[in-house]
């Protein structure tokens, strides 16, 4: 019954009859058999895909239409004829136009439709991106006035004082205005396609650098977020707005200049932390070294002190018999000698430590001054008590001392 035979047209064949529309008799009957065989492979060519078939067709039309007003078959069309329409061509736009008339030619050649190929000769080079062509006064012009419009200055005004206060609402009000140069300049002065980045884009330059900024000085989580944003709305207008081959330009452009500023801005945060850590280390080592100064003194105090009660628990032993007004003596140095090492430690150690917050102040030790060289006189005195007085006198910051015999003429004395 033929229900389930299909016998609708295929879309390729409607597609390739309106593509075909409006050339000469000749020259689409020639382009229709050249592009059969794109798709369905020849003699000496495999198949292409049906992707590739519609690039290359949609690439020559427009050659095609203009010859089509001239010629009525492809053995017409000369040399000079594919020189003059190239010549009109730039970049990325006479690159894939110049391949897809090759292919034509080539193919019309080996099957001898054509006389001699037109395109031989002819090269493909590279691309001629726009950026790199000279500016002429006049282009440069109106560079400088797309760079210069009030919204562009009342931008950047507007960015100085919020900058450093609010990064991230200076990074929005920096993507509005720049989006709004963009969208508000005049079309006439997009239409030259020689200005490319130089100016249409240009007002991004200031959203790159808040970019820096904020990398540098923000969280990484916000800075994260900040240039993943800007780098979508940049793309996005750059895709709306950009004109021809000035596409693809543009858009590597930006992403150049958004590389930049984000390696800036890791870079001054890396050294920023390297200072950070520096300084760190130079007070900590500044906290140690003061510490063991510290520790000296405790070094100093307790061998002292343990000296002068070794003598007087001595003296104390040797006349507790003969002697006991002397032996009390001696026992009360020893206690006195005790207790002002105790406090002069018990004070050292608190310097040294964080005192706890929760302690009451009953239970935590009198601060006082380490002694110093106002003290000389009351250490040569616990000194003369314990029978070995000297004499000491300062000179400069040191202290210098001389014994003298004030011992008691005891038989333990005379020992000593």
């Amino acid at each position: 019954m033929g229900i389930f035979e299909d016998d609708s047209e295929p879309s390729f064949e409607g597609w390739l009859a309106e593509r075909l529309e409006g050339l000469a008799p000749g020259i689409r009957s020639e382009a229709e058999r050249w592009t059969r065989v794109l798709r369905d492979d020849g003699p000496r060519s495999l198949p292409r895909r049906e992707g590739t078939v519609w690039l290359y067709l949609n690439r020559v039309r427009p050659a095609l239409l203009e010859w089509s007003n001239r010629y009525d078959h492809l053995r017409e069309v000369t040399r000079d004829d594919v020189l003059t329409y190239v010549k009109t061509l730039h970049g990325r736009q006479r690159h894939d136009q110049l391949v897809a008339l090759r292919s034509l030619f080539s193919w019309a050649k080996r099957n001898g439709l054509i006389f001699r190929n037109p395109t031989s000769r002819i090269k493909v080079g590279q691309y001629e991106y726009a950026v790199l062509q000279p500016l002429v006064p006049d282009q440069v012009d109106r560079s400088v006035a797309v760079a210069t419009t009030p919204g562009a200055l009342l931008a950047v005004s507007l960015l100085v004082d919020v900058v450093r206060r609010i990064p991230l609402l200076a990074l929005a009000m920096a993507l509005f205005g720049s989006t709004a140069v963009v969208v508000g300049t005049p079309s006439s002065v997009h239409e030259s396609l020689a200005v490319s980045y130089q100016g249409q884009f240009l007002s991004y330059l200031a959203v790159d650098l808040v970019l820096g900024f904020i990398v540098a000085t923000c969280a990484w989580r916000a800075s994260i977020v900040a240039v993943a944003v800007s780098v979508a709305l940049q793309l996005l207008v750059i895709g709306v707005f950009a004109h021809g081959d000035g596409l693809a330009v543009n858009e590597v452009i930006a992403l150049l200049a958004l590389a930049a500023s984000c390696m800036a801005g890791l870079l001054s945060r890396e050294r920023r932390e390297h200072a950070v850590a520096l300084r760190t280390q130079e007070v900590a080592e500044a906290v140690t070294a003061e510490r063991l100064e510290i520790a000296r003194e405790p070094h100093d105090m307790v061998a002292h002190s343990i000296g002068i009660i070794a003598i007087q628990a001595g003296v104390g032993s040797r006349v507790i018999q003969t002697q006991p007004a002397e032996a009390r003596e001696a026992l009360r140095a020893i206690e006195v000698t005790s207790r002002e090492t105790l406090s002069g430690l018990r004070r050292t150690l608190v310097s040294l430590r964080q005192a706890d917050r929760g302690a009451t102040a009953s239970n935590q030790s009198p601060l006082a001054p380490s002694p110093g060289l106002a003290d000389v006189e009351q250490l040569t005195a616990a000194t003369a008590g314990a029978g070995y007085a000297s004499t000491c006198a300062a000179v400069g910051s040191r202290v210098l001392c001389q014994p003298t015999s004030t011992c008691p003429p005891t038989a333990s004395c005379r020992r000593r």
